[in-house]
C-alpha cells in the first residue's frame, strides 16, 4: 500500500510547528458511525507513526464531522495532542480514510481561515 503523505518525518513536522492550537471540539461521534470509524483509524495510524518517539499518550478530538469524497473515501479533521516525555505537541490534522477503513493520508493543513 502506498501511504503517500504518511511518514515519520511528515508527522514530526506536523507537530514541530504547533505548540498550542485553539479549536472547537465536537462531541464524541456515535459508536460505529463513519465519523467514529474514521477517527479511530486515524488515531491508530498516528499512534503507530509516533511510537518510534516513545509518546506517553495520544489523544484525538473531532473538529469536523467526516465528509464523503467523490472516490468513496472520507475526510475527517481532528485536534491531536501527543504527550511526549519532555513536551506535548498539539495540532489540527486532516485525515483521509478509504471506504474499507484504511488511512490514505494524514496532514496538517497549510492554511486556515480564522
Amino acid at each position: 500500500m502506498n501511504w503517500g503523505t504518511l511518514n515519520h518525518a511528515a508527522l514530526a513536522a506536523a507537530f514541530a510547528l504547533t505548540a498550542c492550537v485553539s479549536e472547537s471540539v465536537l462531541p464524541e461521534p456515535s459508536p460505529g458511525s463513519v465519523t467514529a470509524r474514521a477517527t479511530e483509524a486515524c488515531s491508530r495510524k498516528m499512534a503507530q507513526m509516533a511510537a518510534a518517539y516513545k509518546p506517553k499518550d495520544l489523544t484525538a478530538f473531532l473538529v469536523e464531522e467526516a465528509h464523503p469524497l467523490a472516490d468513496g473515501s472520507f475526510f475527517v479533521a481532528l485536534l491531536v495532542s501527543i504527550n511526549y516525555p519532555n513536551e506535548t505537541r498539539t495540532a489540527r490534522v486532516n485525515c483521509t480514510v478509504d471506504s474499507r477503513g484504511g488511512v490514505r493520508s494524514i496532514a496538517e493543513p497549510t492554511s486556515r481561515v480564522l
